[in-house]
C-alpha cells in the first residue's frame, strides 16, 4: 500500500510560481479566468495570462498564410487584448499580481515552453475555446498540454463557474469541496498534497472515493463475490486511515466506497451528488482496488464530468518505478497461484464446477491494499 506520509512530503510550489491561463481571444476561453482567480487568491500566487499568435495561421477557416503586415496587426491586437484582460483583473482584484506574455509559434509547443520556463504551478484551460485556429477550436491544444505538460491542469467547461457550482460564493480564502478518486497506489495518491491545499479553509472538504470495479457475473442479486467484498473492506479501512491523517491537519474529510461496473460514471455521479466544486485525480494509478485509475478512466472523467477536473501527472520516474513493482507483484502472484493450485486439486475441481477463475478463488497478497 502507498505511504500517505510520503505523498504529503512532496515539494510544494513556491509562492511566486504562477497560475497559467492560456487565452485565445474568445469569450469561451475566458471562462477559465474566474477559476484561475479563485486559485491564485487561495495560494497568493500570480496569474500569467498567455496568448500565442500562430506563425503559419492558415488551414481550416483561413485559406492562405497571413502576410507580415497582417501578422503585425494580429500581434498588436493580441497584446492589446492581454493588456485589457490584465487591467480588468487588477481592478477587480487589487491583491492579485497579473502578468501577460504574448508569443509567436505553434500554440501547443509554445504554451508548453511557457509552462516550463515560468515554473507554473497549475494551468487552467477551457476545453471549448473558439478562434480561427482549427487546433484551438477542436480542443487539441488543451488535450496536448494535459498529456505533455509538467504542471497539473484544471480543465474547465464554459458552464463551470465557481460562483454557482456549490451554491456558495467564490472566495479565495474558503476551502473547496474536492472529490479525490483513489485506488490504493502511490501514483493515485500523488494528487493528495494539491487536493489538501484546495480543500483547506472554511467550507472545504475532501471526499475520498474508491470504486471497486466489478462485472455482472461477479454478483448475484445484492451479493458479490467474496473477493469483491474483501476489496470493499480493505478500501474502507484504507480510506478511513487517510481521512484520519487529513483531519489531523485541520481539513474535513470523509470517504465513499462503491462497487461499480462503470467506474468513471460512478466518480462523475459522486461529484454531482455531493455538490463538489471539482474532481482531482492522477492520470495514472495501478492500485489493487479493482485496478481503478487507469488512463482510460481518467480520460473519461476529464471529458464527461459536470464539474471542473484537475489532472495531476505523476513524475515519469514514479510511473516507471510503479510499473516495475506491479510486474514483480504479478509474477509473485502467478507463482503463488500455481503452487496453491498444485497443492489443492480439490479446489481446482471446485473452480471448474462454479465457473470461477483462479484469480477469483485463490488468495492473493496483491488483493490487499499495499
Amino acid at each position: 500500500m502507498a505511504n500517505f506520509e510520503t505523498a504529503l512530503s512532496l515539494t510544494h510550489a513556491r509562492s511566486n510560481d504562477p497560475v497559467l491561463v492560456p487565452l485565445d481571444g474568445s469569450p469561451l476561453a475566458e471562462t477559465a479566468l474566474p477559476w484561475a482567480v479563485v486559485l491564485a487568491r487561495k495560494w497568493s500566487a500570480p496569474l500569467l495570462l498567455a496568448r500565442v499568435v500562430e506563425r503559419d495561421n492558415y488551414g481550416a477557416g483561413s485559406p492562405a498564410p497571413v502576410n507580415s503586415s497582417e501578422r503585425e496587426l494580429e500581434v498588436a491586437a493580441g497584446s492589446a487584448y492581454l493588456h485589457n484582460q490584465a487591467t480588468t483583473l487588477r481592478a477587480a482584484h487589487p491583491e492579485l499580481t497579473v502578468y501577460t506574455e504574448l508569443a509567436q509559434g505553434d500554440p501547443t509547443i509554445t504554451l508548453l515552453e511557457m509552462e516550463q520556463l515560468s515554473g507554473a504551478r497549475l494551468a487552467v484551460l477551457t476545453t471549448h475555446g473558439r478562434t480561427g485556429l482549427a487546433r484551438w477550436a477542436r480542443g487539441n491544444v488543451a488535450e496536448k498540454i494535459t498529456r505533455h505538460g509538467v504542471a497539473p491542469v484544471l480543465l474547465v467547461r464554459p458552464w463551470d463557474q465557481p460562483e454557482v457550482l456549490a451554491g456558495r460564493p467564490a472566495d479565495g480564502r474558503r476551502g473547496l469541496r474536492v472529490v479525490v478518486p483513489l485506488d490504493g497506489s502511490s501514483l493515485a495518491q500523488g494528487v493528495l498534497p494539491l487536493a489538501i491545499e484546495l480543500a483547506a479553509g472554511d467550507g472545504g472538504e475532501l471526499i475520498f472515493t474508491a470504486m471497486i470495479q466489478t462485472h455482472p457475473e461477479q454478483s448475484i442479486g445484492a451479493y458479490y463475490h467474496p473477493r469483491i467484498e474483501g476489496q470493499r473492506q480493505e478500501a474502507n479501512h484504507y480510506l478511513d486511515r487517510l481521512c484520519g491523517e487529513v483531519r489531523a491537519q485541520g481539513v474535513s474529510a470523509r470517504s465513499i466506497v462503491g462497487i461499480e461496473h462503470d467506474v468513471a460514471g460512478a466518480i462523475i455521479d459522486v461529484a454531482s451528488t455531493e455538490s463538489a466544486d471539482l474532481i482531482a485525480l492522477s492520470t495514472h494509478g495501478r492500485g489493487t482496488l479493482g485496478r481503478m485509475l487507469n488512463g482510460s478512466i481518467a480520460d473519461r472523467v476529464a471529458h464527461a464530468a459536470r464539474v471542473p477536473v484537475l489532472l495531476y501527472r505523476p513524475p515519469v520516474q514514479a510511473v516507471a518505478r510503479d510499473a516495475v513493482s506491479v510486474d514483480i507483484e504479478r509474477e509473485q502472484t502467478t507463482t503463488a497461484q500455481t503452487e496453491f493450485k498444485h497443492a489443492t486439486p480439490e479446489l481446482e475441481a471446485g473452480a471448474r464446477l462454479t465457473g470461477e477463475s483462479w484469480v477469483d478463488v485463490v488468495p492473493s497478497e496483491t488483493a490487499a491494499v499495499r
